[in-house]
């Protein structure tokens, strides 16, 4: 059975930082409504403009073996991720989008470089992509 991915927008608005939500609370409550939720899935935030690549390839750097992924720890605790800031990437792009990746698929690398465990099936990883709103 192939797993179906589709991208889901999520209204970042509602993202305060501090009292309400902060935009971490707005990606892991989607996951946990979709039932994808788990404490140690990897983050990449993206172009959306490159979502079907990643519908379809699994990544966006199709080329590559590697990505570049973050923690939840890693985003949430200040001081501690060692690339760049997820939000912060995706917010610099047109079109700002976030991918989700299970980590029994990645194979941690150095840094936030994450290699995938199936180069012939990259898509394995994937759990699910968010367009971001502001």
């Amino acid at each position: 059975m192939v797993k179906r991915i589709r991208p889901v927008t999520l209204d970042m608005k509602i993202a305060d930082g501090n009292y309400v939500k902060t935009k971490m609370e707005v990606v892991t409550d989607a996951l946990k409504e979709r039932g994808k939720y788990r404490p140690d899935l990897l983050y990449r935030g993206f172009s959306g403009d490159n979502i079907p690549e990643i519908l379809k390839e699994g990544t966006d750097r199709t080329s590559e073996n590697t990505t570049f992924c973050a923690t939840e720890a890693q985003i949430t605790t200040p001081g501690i991720l060692d690339g760049e800031d997820i939000f912060y990437y995706a917010e610099e792009q047109k079109q700002p989008a976030i991918a989700v990746f299970n980590p029994d698929e990645m194979i941690y690398d150095c840094a936030s470089r994450y290699r995938f465990r199936h180069l012939m099936d990259k898509k394995r990883a994937l759990v699910a992509v968010f367009r971001l709103k502001y």
